[in-house]
């Protein structure tokens, strides 16, 4: 029997939704470390596509960053968050 999948929003969506609705805000911490995880795909974007002469694409750029970046960048961020340095957002390399 082929499975049929339930109409709606994700349980995830609808509680952030409903959150909005009644004036709860999420943190913007979450908010900040995505932001700061999208810069480093672009800046990998950017320096991937200068090497090869063209434009890699975003889709490539993310797969290829997570593969090989992500997981010493996050260690990385947890450094700097056990640290208490105030500026997380910074981007020094």
């Amino acid at each position: 029997m082929k499975k049929t999948r339930k109409r709606g929003l994700n349980p995830n969506t609808e509680n952030r939704l409903r959150a909005a609705v009644v004036g709860e805000r999420p943190t913007p911490f979450g908010y900040m470390e995505f932001l700061a995880e999208r810069d480093e795909i672009l800046r990998h974007k950017w320096l991937e596509s200068e090497k090869v002469g063209h434009d890699i694409g975003s889709d490539r750029a993310m797969k290829s960053w997570v593969r090989c970046h992500r997981s010493g960048w996050l260690k990385h961020r947890i450094q700097l968050f056990r640290s208490g340095n105030p500026h997380l957002t910074d981007q020094s390399n």
